[in-house]
């Protein structure tokens, strides 16, 4: 199983309203780094995973998911 869950993306991935990455940190109840934003382009979402890798260490047992 999953120890932590990350999700990157744009309007879909984080709005002002449950998105499909909320839902999905709601059913696996493990921590979760929702770091989407709307209106994000792919460079800055490329940027956003490497950043959160030097800061929390991704590992095997993460969840990383890309929107």
């Amino acid at each position: 199983m999953y120890n932590r869950v990350f999700t990157f993306g744009c309007s879909y991935t984080q709005f002002l309203w449950p998105t499909w990455a909320d839902i999905i940190a709601y059913d696996l109840q493990i921590p979760f780094y929702n770091l989407g934003q709307s209106g994000i382009g792919n460079i800055a979402i490329s940027s956003r995973i490497l950043e959160c890798d030097l800061k929390h260490k991704f590992t095997k047992d993460d969840l990383i998911i890309v929107n």
